[in-house]
């Protein structure tokens, strides 16, 4: 049986077919942070007037206007999140729970290994044993994520508590079972979910979604790459590790704005004091994006969520926000990608604009 792929794991030049020769594209070097004593540019009084936040141009502004396409993308992305939520049925109440975050070989495998055969036991009783394998590869369909953790829910696998309570509760349930999506198996059927009824032939998508991580994207040909600066509704970022050996990731756009003075307020407040100097200058795009991200040991943030992420034109650096940490922590600005990693592509399938 095939082995599925890691998401955004790179092949091995000896296991793994290797794709035919295409031309090779542009890459944009990661900037290195300096270290050089001498300041590039003439030192400010602390006191100084910091500057103004610049604005968008009249063509920025009518490039991204949201069009029909874009509207729709984002109801669809909305319908799908909202699918893989539940909700649950838990003492009196429905509660929406994001699937956690699922990865094959990730760092809860001796967790999901023990408790394997309870899994299938309970799938078989409930009739929902052929969700086993799929989801816990982080590859399952929102509907098999639903059923397999319906079915746990029914056997009395959650301790009596709050609403808050349950959803924290039923998100370790879903670590410990391996119940939950990666990347690449959230961000493709979100993708799909946005142009029904097209199929995964039609972008010349792995018909196995198990050996599909997106990774290839700059060599299918029925997909373009675009500037991240002019990024839609509906596209798709996929990101390289900075780390020897350590997977990337992928996401979808659900929205690309760039900020106001009032957007910029309502973001610094959002994001605490530590987010300030990421607004001067600019213009400072604002990026929604869907996925399903990584939880580290297990975190609770962990699995599908949408984030934000900030493109300051003026200064070049990223911003994003890690949730993992406290909120007096978790602000970062990074002059060499989002969340720590490089833009490997930023994509959308050919013939839309």
């Amino acid at each position: 049986m095939t082995q599925p792929i890691d998401p955004l794991r790179r092949s091995h030049p000896l296991t793994d077919p290797q794709p035919t020769a295409a031309s090779p594209r542009t890459r944009h070097p990661i900037p290195e942070p300096s270290f050089s004593d001498a300041p590039s540019s003439p030192a400010r009084s602390l006191f100084a007037p910091k500057p103004p936040l610049a604005t968008a141009t009249p063509t920025q502004l009518a490039e991204l206007a949201p069009t029909a396409r874009d509207r729709m993308h984002q109801e669809r992305l909305d319908t799908f999140r909202a699918q893989a939520q539940g909700p649950y049925a838990i003492a009196a109440y429905n509660i929406a729970v994001p699937p956690h975050f699922r990865m094959n070989g990730g760092a809860n495998t001796a967790s999901v290994q023990a408790h394997h055969a309870e899994l299938v036991q309970v799938a078989r009783r409930h009739g929902c044993l052929d969700a086993v394998g799929p989801v816990t590869m982080g590859r399952g369909t929102s509907q098999q994520v639903v059923r397999l953790t319906s079915a746990l829910i029914s056997e009395g696998n959650l301790p009596e508590g709050t609403p808050a309570e349950f959803r924290h509760n039923l998100h370790k349930l879903m670590w410990e079972f391996g119940i939950g999506m990666d990347c690449a198996g959230y961000v493709q059927q979100a993708f799909l979910e946005t142009r029904s009824p097209k199929t995964r032939a039609d972008f010349g998508l792995n018909a196995d979604i198990l050996n599909e991580n997106l990774a290839g994207l700059g060599q299918n040909s029925h997909f373009s790459e675009v500037e991240f600066l002019h990024a839609r509704p509906g596209d798709l970022f996929t990101l390289r590790s900075r780390a020897p050996g350590e997977v990337g990731h992928a996401v979808i756009v659900y929205s690309h704005q760039i900020a106001d003075a009032k957007k910029a307020e309502e973001l610094k407040e959002r994001f605490g004091p530590a987010s300030a100097s990421a607004f001067q200058g600019g213009p400072v795009h604002v990026y929604e994006l869907d996925s399903s991200w990584g939880a580290g040991q297990g975190h609770d943030s962990g699995g599908v969520r949408r984030d934000v992420w900030l493109y300051n034109e003026s200064t070049k650096d990223w911003a994003y926000v890690d949730a993992r940490l406290a909120r007096e922590q978790a602000f970062h600005v990074d002059p060499g990608g989002p969340c720590g990693e490089a833009i490997d592509g930023v994509y959308r399938p050919k013939g839309e604009r």
